[in-house]
């Protein structure tokens, strides 16, 4: 079906708003800017890295060296662990009872590091680092002195988890 047009007559006001004055015309040229224009904007500040010396360097390696004692330990052992729990120890446990003292662990140490981090960003790291750090070893230790199932819970899953979240609220 063909349409058909219909004329516009000429009493019919169209209400077009005309182009402001700011509008780009046909055949305007665009003032360009180059790359260097916009780096001069925004990175006037921009130099070589800073260079923190001794001090910012002993930072990264005790955040290094927190990671892998902490972190590393809780993530990397706790196979071991289940595994030796599952044959010897907690032999009359099912695996998936005896995978529950590790998933409280590793709940333990995300939960906590809601606040631990925001403590850590104010200024307060010295003290909760210590005290985390006696409660990872006190927790070794009492690992090995653990003799029921609610006991490697209550050390390893628990006690572990919170004791290594302090230092993993910060990283």
């Amino acid at each position: 079906m063909a349409e058909e047009k219909t004329a516009i007559p000429p009493d019919v006001e169209l209400r077009v708003t005309p182009p402001k004055s700011d509008t780009i015309r046909d055949g305007q040229k665009l003032p360009e800017k180059t790359s260097q224009d916009i780096t001069d904007k925004y990175a006037t500040h921009a130099g070589d890295a800073p260079d923190g010396g001794i001090k910012a360097w002993s930072v990264v390696l005790a955040s290094m060296l927190t990671t892998f004692c902490t972190f590393g330990y809780v993530n990397s052992s706790w196979g071991v662990f289940q595994a030796y729990y599952e044959q010897d120890l907690l032999s009359d446990k099912s695996p998936s009872t005896i995978a529950w003292i590790g998933s409280v662990q590793y709940t333990f140490i995300y939960l906590p590091g809601l606040a631990t981090g925001r403590l850590f960003d104010l200024g307060h790291f010295k003290i909760p680092y210590f005290v985390s750090s006696c409660g990872l070893i006190a927790c070794t230790f009492l690992t090995a002195e653990c003799k029921q199932y609610w006991h490697f819970l209550v050390v390893q899953g628990v006690f572990t988890g919170v004791s290594v979240s302090p230092p993993q609220g910060y990283l």
